[in-house]
């Protein structure tokens, strides 16, 4: 025999390292289907050679017959490469919207509440950055006291110096108060339910011990604040309605009493926001983390 036929062949040599692995975590040539490749340019059935179409070449590194366990969750990440995020904490799903209404009423010393909680379905607003849960006035409007005041029979108003001579009763403030989670887009692209929040509720310890991480979980902690603030508190003011003032007066503390209304719902969002917002990782780390972000 020749000297050519003692020499010992040389073992193919084992190709670095490269993308094989499909999005879903498969072993899948990149001209294959699968691998985003289509039938036109997939070129062999053999093992994966270092160019991916010689049949003699050495079995991919990563191939099932190379390997005797699955691809782990970080060595997927590892293949994927170009920062694309294949793998998601685990969580719970986000709580569901329930649209219905609650009664909310409040017998105070000088006026009484006759309201109503109304929440909606989520809604969607393309030119909203991110998520968030409104508290909106709807039809609110006061009524009453009765009054009574010297005039001509056939005039049914006071004009606004005419004075009252009796204040019957208590004034009345009725209407509903809405709560709305909307959600928008970060780079044009659809804000969801299960995406994980950026800030507060969804980033504390206990919420991410319990799976509760995401940006639905955190607005339905947006609601909660709300009705719970609402019911617990009554909005800041004495009415003070009395015989001898001007008709123009009796209006001035009509408007007074609705203005506080206004400061109440400007209150509870001022809550949440402490409760809900400024936790775990908060809003306001999260603004100075992330120049430009406006938050809520």
């Amino acid at each position: 025999m020749s000297g050519e036929d003692d020499e010992k062949k040389e073992a193919p040599v084992v190709p670095e390292p490269s993308p094989w692995i499909s999005r879903e975590g498969d072993v899948v040539h990149p001209d294959a289907p699968a691998g985003s490749g289509g039938l036109g340019r997939f070129r062999t059935q053999g093992s994966l050679g270092s160019e991916g179409n010689d049949p003699f070449g050495a079995r991919h590194p990563r191939s099932p017959s190379l390997r005797t366990e699955a691809l782990s969750d970080d060595e997927k990440a590892e293949v994927l490469g170009e920062g694309v995020k294949i793998i998601e904490k685990p969580r719970n799903p986000p709580p569901a919207t329930v649209p219905g209404t609650q009664p909310l009423k409040k017998a105070q010393p000088t006026y009484d509440l006759d309201m109503t909680i109304e929440i909606l379905a989520d809604g969607k607003d393309d030119s909203l950055n991110g998520a968030k849960t409104d508290l909106k006035e709807k039809g609110v409007s006061i009524d009453g006291p009765q009054f009574r005041f010297n005039g001509p029979d056939d005039q049914k108003e006071p004009n606004p110096t005419d004075k009252l001579t009796a204040i019957i009763g208590k004034p009345t403030v009725t209407g509903s108060l809405t709560i709305q989670v909307v959600y928008g887009t970060v780079g044009n692209i659809r804000v969801e339910p299960r995406e994980e929040a950026a800030w507060g509720r969804g980033t504390t310890s206990a919420d991410a011990a319990a799976k509760n991480i995401t940006v639905g979980f955190h607005e339905s902690c947006h609601r909660d604040d709300f009705i719970a603030y609402l019911k617990a508190n009554a909005p800041v003011v004495t009415a003070s309605f009395r015989a001898g003032m001007t008709y123009a007066e009796y209006l001035a503390e009509q408007d007074r009493i609705l203005k506080a209304i206004d400061a109440w719902t400007l209150a509870a969002q001022a809550a949440t926001r402490a409760k809900t917002d400024e936790t775990g990782y908060t809003m306001t780390a999260y603004k100075k983390d992330h120049p430009g972000a406006t938050g809520h």
